[in-house]
């Protein structure tokens, strides 16, 4: 996720978040053992997709293993996490804006019926969501978590639900699947391949201030991959295969939240302690 270049001379950023007086006022949701809220923004829809005379993906991904998205700054949630709060004294969040990389089909079985009579089988597969890369940043502001309730962009009706069986690391869910006589039938499980954008704002001494680099003013970043094994599957008696793009749905970006960005070396010392042992060490040069 690309966003404009932030100037660090006291610039008040265009953002709901910056107008409200004290972030610890926001009203939260309770997310396990950190706090999250999201922005007021449209869950769904900027853009409205592809032109009408355009196949849609819920099409594609009965042809295609994999659909990807065409326009890599689509945004699917934004959202603000406190990583931690010290009460009359600072708190520390992280700032996310998630984008749908893509959507896949994963083939977990396939069965071949050459029996004249329809035979029933039982399949299990496993439902959750999994991060591959800046595991520190994503538990520390409860990423997955948050992801309950999330629209996404979806091949079987246009949009889904996220649930809570699928923000968690492993659940098990079993199916039975028909195969007529004479045929075979493929079986594949649903993936949605996340990336999230992380930047962190630090509310201390009266004022927002969003972390930069050492000696300078380039904000800091982690980027979280991730991807969510959900509960759709897809039953297809013709294999699907290959990859293809297409336009997906938005929400306009936010905006920075923060007043100005400060040095990483002028942060209080238990946000910078804190950042560090996430990854985030001031050293990333401008993006």
């Amino acid at each position: 996720m690309t966003h404009p270049s932030y100037q660090h001379k006291d610039l008040v950023v265009e953002s709901k978040a910056t107008q409200e007086a004290n972030p610890q006022d926001h009203s939260k949701v309770n997310v396990t053992d950190v706090e999250f809220d999201l922005f007021s923004v449209p869950q769904i829809d900027v853009l409205v997709g592809p032109e009408v005379s355009k196949s849609r993906a819920d099409d594609l991904l009965r042809t295609y293993s994999k659909v990807s998205a065409s326009n890599r700054d689509n945004i699917c949630q934004q959202g603000r996490h406190q990583i931690y709060y010290v009460a009359g004294d600072q708190a520390l969040y992280g700032i996310s804006t998630t984008s749908l990389v893509s959507v896949e089909n994963r083939r977990i079985m396939s069965w071949d019926n050459p029996s004249p009579s329809t035979n029933t089988y039982t399949e299990t597969y496993t439902v959750g969501h999994t991060t591959s890369t800046s595991t520190e940043v994503s538990a520390s502001i409860g990423l997955a978590p948050s992801f309950e309730g999330m629209s996404l962009w979806s091949a079987s009706g246009g949009y889904k639900t996220v649930t809570t069986e699928e923000t968690q690391k492993s659940v098990t869910k079993s199916v039975s699947i028909s195969v007529p006589p004479h045929s075979t039938i493929y079986f594949y499980q649903r993936r949605y391949n996340l990336s999230t954008d992380v930047y962190f704002t630090l509310d201390a001494w009266n004022e927002l201030s969003i972390a930069g680099s050492n000696g300078g003013y380039n904000v800091q970043h982690a980027t979280v991959l991730s991807f969510i094994d959900a509960t759709e599957y897809l039953t297809i008696s013709t294999p699907v295969s290959g990859e293809t793009t297409d336009r997906f749905p938005t929400q306009s970006w936010s905006g920075w939240w923060g007043q100005h960005v400060r040095k990483f070396e002028n942060l209080t010392s238990k946000a910078k302690d804190k950042l560090k042992s996430m990854g985030i060490n001031g050293n990333q040069p401008p993006t």
